[in-house]
């Protein structure tokens, strides 16, 4: 029997002290923006920024300026197995998993006025993980 590894041949039950994955949503947008406050990135979010001028222009560089400066690398021991690093922290060490790029990506765009937050969501009937950055198409003011 082959089964993905976050699937068990044997019925289980689990408990949590969540009431809803609403609640479990909050909790965690919560401990991401904790991460992303007072991320200072001055400097590095005009290089990334480039030439770019639109909106879409500079998500597009900011993508491609962390794709090359920061490789994929996942340490998930602890709390880092859920929670980013901080964008700071990411971009001093040059290495992150998807999450702690994710959250370099939203604080660089955030500081061009474009609004972007981390989206972590399983998808239990199917077992697939989906873990995406959504980036809103009009710049918000600062």
């Amino acid at each position: 029997l082959q089964l993905p590894r976050d699937r068990s041949p044997q019925p289980q039950v689990s408990f949590t002290t969540g009431l809803s994955w609403a609640e479990v949503a909050a909790a965690y947008s919560g401990l991401v923006e904790e991460r992303l406050a007072g991320a200072e990135l001055g400097e590095e979010a005009a290089r990334a920024a480039g030439e770019g001028t639109e909106p879409l222009a500079i998500v597009r560089n900011v993508f491609d300026h962390v794709r090359r400066r920061v490789r994929y690398t996942g340490l998930e021991f602890g709390e880092s197995a859920i929670v980013p690093a901080a964008p700071g922290t990411t971009l001093e060490r040059g290495f992150g998993d998807c999450k702690d790029q994710s959250a370099l990506i939203v604080a660089l765009l955030r500081m061009h006025g474009i609004d972007g937050a981390i989206r972590d969501s399983f998808v239990i009937e199917k077992g697939l993980r989906d873990n995406a950055l959504r980036v809103s198409r009009e710049p918000t003011t600062p």
